[in-house]
């Protein structure tokens, strides 16, 4: 570790010395010094001040440190690449040139090729034709469809030039063509937000795809194209039968209060199997109406039943019963029927308390209660997590007594400790397509793996969960302050809860 850092600070200083003495605006020394420093703290730190010397030398460290083994360093590198604004000390051409050398995306690493696809959206830096078409022709698929999200984001905001036209068709043949459907309905998207005199047809087309994602995804392109004209497709979505296309025709919906939606929804409320839709459709009715009903759609259906056709929602006093929950983990109502618990095993889940009990003895017991209380047409999975998860199971299971007691056996066995990946093991838990709700026991601070930063996951998950709308719910053992309000935007993206508990 020791001969790794040495090589780092010779490195930047070698770089600054370079950059002094042929004239260019190098950075600092003191600075060069701390982006090398061996505590990822201070080297987190000093990349925060790249963005503002706005030089090529500045860009390139940031580009560098994109590959850092700490994930806070290499997190704060991919938010200060969002930043990315040529100027008269960095010019466009020589810029881009950067962007998509050795050390950007024609870097061998994935991550770095991913980290750089998800940022360049945000940037001011234009693409031209080539690097999109090598964006969006990618190996992986995850890395293709960051960067439609990336073009996305770009044409909503007006950034996108004379390269549109070749964007538009690499678009085009994704949305035909690709293998993954992720990567279809993301290009989808893009379009949309490209052309959106082309969008009706998309949409009608997208509708009738045999592929889920790719219905959300018109169903999406809905919303940003004019919701009102579409209230009998988002109706058919709502009769769809697979649970991510009824949840997203919920959410595109919801936007735009009316009185049919609010009958539709009654409606769907009637007919719905999937317990976290069903509440999902409760808490949009009552922000909606005030009230307080619970998941018996009477009350709902004599309310919607009196709307006059142009009503819309205005702010009320809340009033009537709410449905008293079945299933808790140490306080948070357990809604779903299709649900992964994720526990975070670092250090804090192992701290003693003054007498002498470790917060595992606690949630030993708190998920017998818990897991002894579903009913029999709940499915779930457990999924302990260190440096890597630990799943129970490969795939959610039926709570039938003699899963939950092997589940329970499982947990109360497990004496991992080491850093908490919570990253990986939300990503693990999403990959079972018959997953509705994340539920994360913890103290809510990451500490190892791929992505530390809070706030970049609540947008790399929100981009992740479009197609699916998987609620997270958090409950921070011991969490205190700011960090329980980067939890909120995280578990936003779905719906999701956030409770604190000592």
């Amino acid at each position: 570790m020791k001969h790794r850092c040495l090589s780092r600070v010779l490195a930047v200083l070698i770089a600054a010395g370079t950059a002094w003495a042929s004239g260019s605006q190098g950075i600092s020394e003191d600075l060069a010094r701390r982006l090398a420093d061996a505590q990822a703290p201070k080297r987190q730190a000093a990349l925060r001040e790249l963005p503002e010397l706005g030089t090529l030398e500045a860009w390139g460290h940031v580009l560098d440190a994109l590959k850092d083994p700490e994930p806070r360093v290499a997190d704060e590198a991919e938010m200060a690449l969002a930043k990315l604004t040529p100027g008269a000390a960095a010019a466009p051409g020589k810029l881009l040139d950067l962007v998509m050398g050795k050390t950007g995306f024609g870097s061998r690493d994935d991550w770095v090729r991913l980290r750089v696809a998800c940022a360049i959206g945000d940037g001011a830096l234009s693409l031209d034709s080539s690097a999109w078409e090598r964006m969006l022709g990618d190996k992986e698929p995850g890395i293709r469809r960051a960067a439609c999200y990336s073009a996305e984001r770009m044409a909503r905001a007006g950034r996108l030039g004379p390269e549109k036209t070749v964007l538009a068709r690499t678009l085009e043949k994704l949305a035909q063509s690709d293998k993954h459907s992720a990567v279809k309905a993301a290009a989808l998207c893009a379009l949309g937000a490209l052309d959106a005199a082309g969008s009706p047809k998309r949409i009608e087309t997208a509708l009738q795809s045999s592929e889920p994602a790719v219905r959300c995804a018109g169903l999406l392109c809905i919303q940003a194209a004019a919701t009102e004209q579409h209230q009998a497709s988002l109706s058919q979505g709502l009769q769809d039968s697979e649970f991510s296309v009824r949840n997203v025709a919920l959410e595109v919906w919801a936007q735009t209060p009316s009185a049919r939606a609010a009958s539709e929804f009654v409606q769907r409320l009637t007919q719905e199997s999937n317990l976290r839709l069903r509440w999902k459709i409760v808490e949009v009715l009552r922000e909606w109406s005030g009230l307080r009903y619970g998941l018996d759609p009477r009350p709902w259906s004599e309310w919607s039943g009196g709307l006059a056709p142009d009503w819309k929602p205005a702010a009320q006093a809340t009033k009537g019963m709410d449905d008293e929950d079945r299933s808790q983990i140490l306080g948070l109502p357990i809604r779903s029927e299709r649900l992964v618990i994720l526990v975070d095993f670092s250090g804090s889940v192992w701290k003693k308390d003054a007498a002498g009990r470790t917060v595992k003895a606690r949630l030993d017991e708190e998920l017998k209660r818990t897991l002894e209380s579903f009913s029999e047409s709940t499915q779930f999975n457990l999924i302990p997590y260190t440096a890597k998860p630990i799943p129970w199971a490969a795939r959610l299971c039926p709570a039938t007594p003699a899963a939950i007691a092997k589940a329970l056996d499982f947990f109360a066995d497990r004496k991992d400790q080491g850093q908490g990946d919570f990253w990986t093991a939300l990503e693990l838990a999403l990959e079972d397509p018959n997953v509705d709700t994340i539920v994360m026991l913890g103290d809510g601070a990451p500490s190892g793996g791929k992505r530390w930063n809070l706030d970049l996951m609540a947008e790399r998950f929100s981009q992740a969960n479009r197609f699916r709308q998987v609620s997270l719910d958090a409950v921070l053992i011991g969490s205190k302050g700011a960090l329980t309000g980067k939890w909120v935007k995280l578990c936003s993206a779905g719906r999701g809860r956030v409770l604190q508990v000592d």
